[in-house]
């Protein structure tokens, strides 16, 4: 698993975290990602000098699988 980018929203409240799995399934990652959500969003808040920590969104990447997919059909 790759956190390949995050994207915040305009008014601070919002970031979008953008997720690569490798190997594993993604539903998987992502059931685990939920069940760890309040940690992830705790130790973010303790990491930001801000008064107010954004909301995260986990959302999958394909973008790395899509371009593996087109490569192969170049060959």
């Amino acid at each position: 698993m790759s956190v390949n980018s995050i994207k915040i929203s305009p008014d601070l409240k919002i970031a979008h975290a953008y997720i690569a799995v490798w190997g594993n399934s993604a539903e998987d990652v992502f059931a685990n990602i939920d069940r760890h959500h309040g940690e992830i969003s705790k130790e973010l808040a303790s990491k930001l000098k801000s008064k107010n920590s954004p909301s995260i969104k986990f959302h999958l990447d394909t973008g790395q699988t899509e371009a593996e997919k087109i490569q192969e059909l170049l060959k």
